[in-house]
């Protein structure tokens, strides 16, 4: 069973198409990291678009099998290296045993983010940026501070998020939105422009 959950992943991953036909349930379903969802036809020719497999090394890091009669499922971390690019993904896969052994019937990809290095800013820059800001289309407010040498969006439960710097002025709520604090022609902080993951928000300084 792991030895067909890893070849259906590195048959996918390098465009073996063959392999990853001879391994796939006739409704094989995939769901990719972007979100994608592919049925069988879809998942061949997916595979079928990989580039050149001498350039890339895989890894598993580590592996959770659950068991039962005829099916199985898999969680496992891979690592995929091509060329000095690394990415690592969990994988979910639901695999079903017949005749011809195992075979997958659903998986899930699911790419995690490299670690973020924060910026150094200036504590001086930070505290420019400190202050509320209320939303120009509505009437919220939402405050930034400075704590522990960062900046931090106060919550109105009294908590604080902290905001990674990846420049002298954006900043990012991992996993939610990205912060841009912008000057106006005086050079004072004037605006600052969330980017969620939904949606685009703007925000004018409250004096």
């Amino acid at each position: 069973m792991r030895d067909a959950h890893r070849a259906w992943w590195r048959a996918f991953t390098l465009g073996d198409t063959a392999r990853v036909r001879a391994l796939s349930a006739p409704q094989v379903v995939l769901t990719m990291s972007t979100g994608r969802v592919l049925g069988h036809a879809a998942v061949l020719a997916d595979a079928g678009t990989r580039g050149d497999s001498t350039q890339v090394r895989l890894e598993w890091e580590d592996e959770v099998l659950q068991r039962w009669s005829d099916g199985a499922v898999v969680t496992s971390r891979f690592a995929e290296t091509v060329g000095s690019a690394r990415s690592v993904y969990r994988f979910v896969t639901v695999m079903r045993r017949d005749a011809g052994g195992w075979r997958v019937v659903a998986a899930q990809s699911t790419r995690i983010p490299p670690a973020v290095v924060p910026y150094p800013v200036p504590t001086e820059r930070l505290s420019a940026y400190a202050g509320r800001y209320r939303q120009r289309e509505g009437s919220v407010v939402l405050e930034l501070a400075v704590r522990d040498g960062g900046l931090v969006v106060r919550r109105g439960d009294g908590g604080v998020d902290p905001l990674i710097a990846l420049s002298p002025s954006v900043f990012e709520a991992p996993g939610q939105a990205r912060f841009v604090l912008e000057r106006d022609d005086t050079g004072q902080v004037a605006t600052l422009t969330i980017l969620g993951t939904r949606a685009v928000t703007h925000w004018s300084r409250v004096p």
